[in-house]
């Protein structure tokens, strides 16, 4: 295909396995009574979606940007800035969202990407690409689910890829979230005009009630055996993941959520995302500094087009 992909901030592309995952549809209601553990992961995977909403913004105000930040083994840190437009505001029961990130920094400065995701769970998405060095739009494969972005500690499938029929799940029962979530503590040193914008950690979650619940991979010789999540008993927000080898942890995701103040308590956007691994040294934050991120807005929706990528980009 000559020119790989780039390697998306908060996936904006997926992938269909042999297992025709069932997702959680935008229309999806609000539980009642206690939900069954495929409820409460079609709720989480509404959450992460931003289903409750018809779109979500994240625009750059100068240095103030979304970033994912890379802690490499040796030390040192690498930063993507980029800016994330979602429009799930479709109702022709073809086109189920679109999604355009553009990135501001790095070796990717210039390049974007526009992703279709379709109701039809067995088509696959339409993937499209500005690349600047060529002035020109180029179409590409989709990434495995289980390939990391771009030397960080987080795969596709975590990001954005992986669906509730990716997993078997079992409620293990409701427990207080035991501890404040984890952070990447970058020194002053290391920091540049968009990480100095880093958010603060949170601990505010710390003794909500959540669900604690057990995730066994479908896939054959999988990375991972199992998760243990921490999910939200009100909003479906899901906490944590812990990443199970046989009895070893793998690695720990947290996941920082601020509500939108919506009467749908699963309209959640993230402020943070933290992943450490246990076996490297390496660490990974997604981070989105306050009152970058809006939902509802008039948007034009030409935006969500090749036409809108390319000015965009530009």
């Amino acid at each position: 295909m000559g020119v790989r992909p780039p390697s998306l901030v908060l996936g904006l592309s997926s992938l269909l396995w042999a297992v025709c995952a069932a997702g959680g549809g935008k229309e999806l209601p609000y539980p009642t009574g206690l939900p069954d553990a495929d409820t409460i992961v079609r709720n989480v995977y509404y959450v992460n979606h931003a289903y409750a909403v018809r779109n979500l913004l994240q625009e750059r105000d100068g240095n103030r940007t979304a970033f994912m930040l890379i802690k490499g083994p040796d030390g040192t840190a690498r930063v993507q800035a980029f800016e994330r437009f979602l429009n799930n505001d479709y109702h022709d029961g073809v086109v189920k969202a679109r999604d355009l990130a553009v990135f501001r920094s790095g070796s990717l400065r210039g390049t974007g990407v526009l992703t279709t995701v379709y109701e039809d769970e067995g088509r696959r998405q339409d993937f499209w690409v500005w690349l600047p060095t060529l002035h020109k739009v180029r179409r590409h494969a989709e990434p495995p689910l289980n390939d990391a972005w771009g030397g960080s500690n987080l795969t596709f499938g975590e990001i954005y890829l992986g669906k509730p029929g990716h997993e078997t799940h079992e409620v293990l029962g409701q427990e207080a979230f035991p501890d404040c979530l984890g952070f990447l503590d970058l020194g002053a040193d290391l920091r540049d005009g968009v990480s100095a914008h880093m958010p603060l950690p949170r601990c505010d979650q710390k003794g909500r009630r959540v669900y604690r619940l057990k995730s066994t991979t479908r896939f054959s010789n999988w990375w991972y055996d199992y998760r243990i999540q921490y999910v939200d008993t009100a909003s479906f927000a899901d906490y944590r993941s812990v990443f199970y080898k046989g009895d070893k942890v793998l690695k720990v995701v947290d996941k920082d959520w601020a509500s939108m103040g919506l009467p749908d308590p699963r309209g959640q956007y993230a402020r943070y995302w933290y992943a450490r691994s246990l076996d490297s040294p390496v660490e990974s934050l997604y981070a989105v500094p306050d009152g970058l991120t809006r939902w509802n807005a008039e948007v034009d929706p030409s935006l969500w087009t090749e036409g809108g990528l390319t000015r965009i980009t530009r």
